[in-house]
């Protein structure tokens, strides 16, 4: 931890001794992408050398489900009433600040430190149907047959919030005078907590034989439930992916 500090610290200090002193006024807008599936917004405001920016980084989200019509078991039917369902999202949001080095007309390096805190769920409910025969000798010695259809059914919700330290190294090319194209990495270091929250449920009918009269049917109902915290400190290395950036110069 101390490394990384020192490590921005010098950083920055590099590029304020080395930046041109530039007073002039600008500000812009951009769109992150980190994948298909996550991309973010960032407003970056200041001189042209050096930059106050927040981003709403990490948005994303998704939703699934699977469906079960019914299941037979024994010429006995039963309508399997939950569905199979994944649902998550998650947002990010960095504030930071950007220290620009120009290398010729048209590209420029950059860096800065960054807070980091993002905050995601998921939601999962599966849904798992079951049947089987279950042949015995009553207490009368007379051969009965059980079946027995479960539905076994399981809900998982994991909460997840990162906080922590980061420094931006990146590069950007300015196509023409209006946008920018920019690639950037942010190492960092990070406490993360996530809960989980479980609860379980099992919902079953037994069909026992009566003989040539037909069947007897007793339905129940068996919940369970836990809770589980977990957290730590961890390094997000130059190799966890990278952001890229289309910005719109405003000023």
């Amino acid at each position: 931890m101390k490394k990384i500090a020192l490590a921005v610290t010098a950083t920055i200090l590099c590029f304020t001794a080395t930046a041109q002193i530039d007073s002039s006024k600008k500000s812009e807008f951009g769109l992150q992408f980190t994948s298909t599936s996550s991309f973010g917004i960032c407003y970056k405001f200041g001189s042209s050398n050096m930059l106050f920016r927040i981003s709403a980084a990490s948005l994303n989200g998704a939703s699934n489900s699977t469906d079960y019509n019914s299941y037979s078991y024994n010429n006995n039917t039963s309508t399997i009433t939950p569905n199979g369902s994944t649902s998550s999202f998650g947002i990010g949001l960095n504030i930071a600040l950007e220290f620009r080095k120009p290398i010729g007309n048209r590209f420029y390096f950059y860096c800065g430190p960054a807070l980091i805190n993002s905050f995601s769920q998921s939601n999962t409910n599966t849904v798992t149907p079951q049947a089987y025969t279950n042949g015995y000798y009553n207490s009368s010695n007379v051969y009965t047959i059980q079946s027995v259809e479960v539905n076994n059914i399981t809900d998982t919700k994991i909460t997840t919030i990162n906080s922590g330290l980061g420094c931006i190294i990146g590069g950007a090319y300015n196509l023409g005078k209006s946008f920018s194209f920019g690639v950037e990495i942010v190492p960092s270091v990070t406490y993360t907590s996530t809960e989980t929250n479980t609860t379980a449920q099992s919902y079953g009918v037994i069909w026992t034989s009566k003989g040539v009269n037909g069947y007897s049917t007793n339905e129940y109902l068996t919940p369970s439930s836990s809770d589980k915290v977990t957290s730590g400190f961890s390094l997000s290395a130059i190799t966890s992916g990278a952001n890229i950036t289309i910005a719109y110069k405003i000023k």
